[in-house]
């Protein structure tokens, strides 16, 4: 009797919890918790819910993330890494995750697209390029297919095709337009189309487009707005205006945790670059004033500078110090850094500039500021 009493209620418990407790957040903060993902397509989430027996679902484009309780070894060895701040060691576990045939395949999908976003924000293109077409093959309904179509077109643009990459982003918002994707991912389209003209030298519409779709995205996409201020500011910064590209970056800026890190980091370098310009323009006025015998003005325009560039270090080492996973932005701020110290009276100001320049030549000969700090 007490053994059919155990079981009874065994079996009840059962019944009663869920077989795994993943968690999918929604974009307007909803949580909804203790379920079961069953399936996840670009549509929609399925999910069972404890002592419920028909499946509920999300539209996808309502989602923000979704954590899985239930994992892998490697699943779980990748968090690891990524914690660490091994992000290449981390892409791989994440791809052999997306290997193993054990696994859901949401969670193959998911660590998939993980992998391949990581080998591309460390700029191992040739590897992450074949990755996003693996997962865009094996699960062409997946979850994280506006993701995927963004993470390739930025590997094509940042490999120098800028043809295969236009076509990339056009298929986005076409995707995104034809499969209801969410007004995210047709914004997202939007912006790339926009940086592909840039790229091809169309600044001027492509500011004018940058324009309309910041004041569109701003209120409820702020990273996408942040990104078009940020392309906004670069141009503003390549004609020699650091004036109207100042607050552009400021507001990138202000907003980091609504944006992706790449992005911020960035705006770090566009910054500290306005910096620079404006410590420039103090020395000017300083040579000037000495010239014309106002000892007393030159000193403090030259002080003023000195203030300045020391502001312009402040922004280019925190790149190198808290962005270092974002690679296509530790040159930049690598060279400038050194040239601050250049023009600061520190005591340590030589070494310090000239360990910053080996260090951008070694490691990065083949950019443009690589080059430059290997003339020094």
């Amino acid at each position: 009797m007490i053994a059919r009493v155990l079981l009874s209620a065994l079996a009840v418990a059962l019944f009663a919890a869920p077989l795994s407790a993943d968690t999918i957040k929604l974009l307007n903060g909803t949580q909804i918790e203790g379920v079961r993902i069953l399936e996840e397509t670009y549509a929609e989430v399925s999910y069972r819910k404890p002592r419920v027996n028909a499946p509920q679902t999300a539209k996808t484009s309502d989602v923000e993330s979704i954590a899985y309780s239930s994992t892998s070894g490697d699943y779980r060895e990748a968090q690891v890494k990524l914690a660490e701040g091994a992000l290449v060691d981390a892409a791989s576990y994440y791809y052999a995750a997306a290997q193993d045939e054990e696994n859901s395949a949401h969670l193959r999908a998911k660590a998939m697209i993980e992998a391949a976003d990581l080998l591309e924000l460390t700029r191992n293109l040739d590897d992450a390029l074949p990755v996003y077409d693996e997962l865009l093959k094996l699960w062409p309904n997946t979850r994280h297919l506006a993701r995927a179509l963004v993470g390739r077109g930025k590997v094509l643009l940042y490999k120098g095709d800028v043809a295969e990459a236009e076509a990339a982003f056009a298929k986005l918002l076409s995707e995104a337009q034809a499969k209801s994707l969410g007004e995210r991912w047709e914004m997202e389209g939007e912006y790339y189309a926009l940086y592909v003209s840039e790229a091809k030298g169309d600044s001027k519409t492509a500011v004018t487009g940058y324009e309309e779709l910041r004041s569109r995205s701003r209120a409820t996409w702020p990273g996408i707005a942040n990104k078009c201020a940020l392309r906004i500011g670069r141009v503003h910064l390549a004609s020699g205006d650091a004036k109207q590209a100042m607050p552009l970056f400021e507001t990138i800026i202000d907003g980091r945790l609504e944006t992706e890190s790449d992005i911020v980091a960035n705006a770090y370098n566009g910054r500290g670059r306005c910096h620079f310009a404006v410590a420039q323009t103090y020395l000017d006025s300083a040579d000037k004033h000495a010239a014309a015998g106002t000892s007393d003005k030159a000193t403090v325009a030259r002080e003023d500078a000195v203030d300045s560039f020391r502001e312009a270090r402040l922004d280019f080492l925190r790149v190198v110090v808290a962005y270092t996973p974002v690679l296509d932005q530790q040159p930049e701020a690598l060279y400038w850094a050194a040239q601050c110290f250049l023009n600061v009276d520190d005591a340590d100001a030589q070494r310090q500039a000239g360990r910053l320049l080996r260090k951008c030549a070694l490691e990065y000969p083949s950019t443009k500021w690589g080059k430059l700090a290997g003339q020094k």
